[in-house]
């Protein structure tokens, strides 16, 4: 399950939205996201109202119900089946929950769960029952958020939250919030604090695909908000006019707060901004690279843009790799501002603009790999203290189950103590280097002739780049 967010984004966010874009690893925004944003494929999944009027026909059919006024509202429905029964147990049984267990996320989810692990935002409540929202969580190996399906699940000192307000496909039939009666006693005591928590301080909320205009969803909206702070900014978010429905009234959103579009097109939209502020966070440790390790000043603006075309996922899958001698993940979170892992992360990006000006031509980078002059270069970095011949032993043996087709032209190995310095005699040289007073490309061809990939040592290619060179040459 990966997807791509590259290109650029033509919806128009609220300015409230774009600044806190703005600032990563703070407050964060919140989102409410609804049954429109399961819509999308792979997830898949009709409104609720779809389902309601399915489970409607099947029950008047079988006489467990009369007919309602209003099918297509779930929680009628429900207080229906209740009224009826005495439990709600056969609704559920008409929706389709083994589905809902199994969801997949889709592009918007895996959006929504990166600017979530960045720091962009706080907390994730779903009027959702299924799982794909936790799936997309689970896929970027976050293990931060912590997943509260039901009012007895005790939330962590984490900030990162995922509230199923209305209960998971995970939980027992009587457990999902399907009536107002059982949103009214489940809001109280510990849940509404905790909701209460979440949103309090959060510089905006965004509803986002709530769907039809249930008596539930309208309920819980109200909620909400009763427990949101003054400064707080709404946002109210689907396709066509959102200020006119009842949702806007809910929640007191104008006009200027209402964004015509999609769950996946809003996310997109999101993503370009917040990649902004990352990319920037980026570029403004590159004087301090420079000044700080004696490294040479080149111009980075190309590279910076092709980072800002990779997309929000991509960056991410391309940081995991560039710090992935320890770990394998598919998405590596931002490092925080002012943090050793950021300056390290500006110096990586500095590096490829150097690839870039050494071969005096542009750069790609596909995959998190460097592709030059038809050549690919991999990073690689440790995150942990690691000796350099550690790290080249894990790097080689992670291209050795890479195809030959995709095998890199070299490797250059950062944050690891410097190699073992070991003297080659010239016959077993392998780069037809006729100048014996250059160690550097003696030693690095040891290295290729073993390995069969070039390993090169960050500050030794600083030093004299002349040997990756000729690698990608």
């Amino acid at each position: 399950m990966h997807y791509s967010d590259r290109g650029k984004s033509i919806i128009q966010l609220s300015n409230e939205l774009k600044a806190a874009l703005e600032h990563v690893n703070e407050q964060g925004i919140v989102l409410v996201i609804g049954a429109g944003s399961s819509l999308d494929d792979p997830t898949g999944f009709e409104l609720g109202s779809h389902y309601s009027e399915l489970a409607h026909l099947a029950l008047t059919r079988r006489g467990v119900i009369a007919q309602q006024p209003n099918p297509w509202d779930l929680s009628e429905l429900a207080d229906a089946v209740v009224t009826a029964t005495g439990a709600q147990d056969l609704l559920v049984a008409e929706l389709p929950i083994p589905r809902m267990k199994l969801a997949s996320a889709n592009l918007g989810h895996e959006i929504a769960a990166a600017l979530q692990a960045d720091g962009f935002v706080r907390s994730i409540l779903t009027l959702n029952y299924d799982t794909a929202m936790a799936a997309a969580i689970a896929h970027l190996g976050e293990s931060d958020v912590h997943v509260i399906e039901r009012i007895e699940d005790l939330p962590s000192k984490s900030s990162k939250t995922l509230i199923y307000l209305h209960g998971s496909a995970n939980g027992l039939p009587r457990d999902l919030v399907l009536t107002t009666a059982d949103l009214d006693s489940t809001w109280q005591g510990s849940w509404k604090e905790l909701i209460a928590n979440q949103t309090l301080l959060a510089p905006v909320i965004a509803f986002v695909g709530l769907g039809s205009s249930a008596n539930l969803v309208s309920s819980t909206l109200q909620k909400i908000v009763e427990g949101v702070g003054g400064a707080t900014s709404f946002v109210l978010v689907g396709p066509g006019d959102q200020s006119v429905t009842t949702f806007a009234s809910s929640i007191g959103a104008n006009a200027g707060h209402c964004i015509d579009c999609g769950w996946e097109e809003f996310m997109k939209a999101c993503a370009a901004y917040a990649l902004a502020t990352l990319v920037q966070l980026s570029a403004a440790k590159f004087d301090v690279i420079e000044r700080q390790r004696s490294v040479v000043s080149v111009d980075t603006a190309h590279v910076l843009e092709e980072i800002t075309q990779l997309g929000y996922l991509e960056y991410g899958a391309a940081r995991a790799k560039w710090f992935g001698v320890d770990s394998r993940r598919n998405y590596m979170p931002h490092p925080a501002k002012d943090t050793s892992d950021l300056v390290h992360l500006a110096d990586v990006i500095h590096l490829i603009a150097e690839i870039e000006s050494w071969m005096s031509t542009s750069i790609r980078i596909v995959d998190g790999d460097v592709n030059v002059a038809g050549a690919t270069v991999s990073i690689y970095s440790s995150q942990e203290p690691a000796d350099f011949e550690t790290a080249v032993t894990r790097v080689q043996a992670r291209i050795d189950r890479v195809r030959p087709s995709r095998k890199p032209s070299a490797v250059i190995i950062a944050r690891t103590n410097p190699p073992e310095r070991i003297a080659a005699p010239a016959s077993i040289v392998f780069g037809g280097n006729d100048d014996q007073s250059s160690g550097l490309v003696e030693e690095f061809d040891i290295i290729r002739s073993q390995a069969e990939v070039g390993m090169f040592y960050l500050p030794d290619v600083r030093s004299d780049p002349t040997a990756l060179i000729g690698a990608i040459s």
